[in-house]
């Protein structure tokens, strides 16, 4: 659920008298979804610009965009200078281990 939607469900449910604290307390935890676990609450999720994930991921920011395109990597917002979510950055880094993706050194011919 998008934030603004969410401050504005707790905005109604605090000016409602007929719900306990405990019921309203559930009703958000219910908006928040599936994942409201990984964050403390009232922490904003890190967020980093596109050269940012590129010097994290250690490859050029077209290839950042590539992963975007080909749903590796999710993009938020539809702007000229998108965000991404540090906790996604990390999952990919993960993934793609340390360097160069498996590489091997290059040789010299005569040796």
């Amino acid at each position: 659920m998008k934030p603004a939607v969410y401050n504005a469900v707790a905005a109604i449910l605090n000016a409602d008298d007929t719900l306990t604290e405990e019921e309203k307390a559930r009703v958000l935890d219910a908006c928040r979804g599936p994942d409201a676990g990984e964050r403390p609450k009232g922490e904003a999720p890190t967020l980093l610009s596109l050269p940012e994930v590129a010097a994290v991921l250690k490859v050029h920011p077209t290839t950042v965009r590539r992963m975007v395109r080909a749903g590796r990597l999710r993009r938020l917002g539809f702007t000229r200078h998108p965000r991404f979510l540090l906790e996604d950055v990390e999952r990919l880094a993960g993934i793609r281990g340390e360097g160069r993706r498996g590489r091997r050194p290059r040789s010299s011919c005569g040796e």
